[in-house]
This record gives structure tokens, C-alpha cells and sequence, in this order.
């Protein structure tokens, strides 16, 4: 009933209780939730980082006339 997307990588990972200098991730949060989605990420260090965004279905998915 919606969109899910999942990305996992087998990287480094990092510590997410340590706060970025940049903006990648707050912009993931930022726009995910425009669009009343939710974004988990989680990672560890030596275990890679994973990244999941579910998005509701809503009426502009329709085409339309329908």
C-alpha cells in the first residue's frame, strides 16, 4: 500500500550516536517526511549501514480519470 525501499551495504558503517558536520542524512529525514514517509537507518561500525524508506500511497499515485 505504499512504496519501500531498502538499501543495505556491507561497509564500514559508523556510529549513529555521534552526531555529522554534513547534511546527507538530515535532508533524507527532511524529505521522507514531506512526503509523510519514514526512514529508519541503522549501522554499525564493521557491519555496513542500512537505509529503509516507506512511503504511503496517496491520490497523486492514481492516473488521471481514475
Amino acid at each position: 500500500h505504499g512504496l519501500r525501499i531498502e538499501i543495505t551495504d556491507n561497509g564500514v558503517g559508523y556510529d549513529t550516536s555521534c552526531s555529522s558536520t554534513g547534511h546527507g542524512l538530515g535532508n533524507l529525514r527532511e524529505r521522507s517526511a514531506v512526503m509523510k514517509g519514514t526512514l529508519q537507518i541503522t549501522s554499525k561500525i564493521g557491519l555496513g549501514t542500512s537505509f529503509m524508506l516507506e512511503i504511503p500511497r496517496t491520490h497523486r499515485w492514481r492516473k488521471p480519470g481514475i
